[in-house]
């Protein structure tokens, strides 16, 4: 017999689709506020891990990519945090905490793309009706 769910390369996959695996969400969660450039672009790297998962992942992590520019790799300089960046770092963090369940396309059933931009973000949801409801089975999100 097979097993319900196993855990993959950081994911948890079931029958009904996948997401990120609890122990990773909450080790991100309890990720205290970066005090270096280097330290907020690791964050960064471990919450676009996940980025699939997350809605408007682009539009709330851009404020964080602002504070990269100009940086180096091993940037050790102190980030210059506002009150809008720590909220958007916050953010960042609980919005993995409500991470979507991704499910797998089922055959014989319609898909739908369903598409939107503006100046700063473009996104898109790859969807299908399962039972007349929508069940996304791709979320993307990116900075334009």
């Amino acid at each position: 017999m097979l097993p319900y769910q196993v855990e993959y390369l950081g994911y948890l996959i079931t029958v009904e689709g996948s997401r990120p695996l609890p122990e990773k969400i909450e080790v991100i969660n309890n990720y205290k506020m970066p005090d270096t450039i280097h330290e907020l672009r690791t964050f960064l790297g471990m919450i676009n891990f996940y980025r699939r998962y997350l809605e408007n992942a682009a539009k709330t992590q851009a404020p964080l990519h602002d504070l990269l520019k100009g940086s180096k790799k091993k940037d050790r300089r102190k980030v210059p945090w506002t009150e809008s960046t720590i909220k958007n770092f916050e953010q960042c963090k609980s919005d993995l905490t409500k991470a979507a369940l991704l499910s797998f396309p089922k055959s014989g059933l319609s898909l739908s793309l369903c598409a939107d931009a503006s100046d700063f973000a473009i996104g898109s949801v790859f969807q299908q009706y399962v039972d007349k409801s929508l069940e996304a089975n791709s979320i993307l999100f990116k900075e334009a």
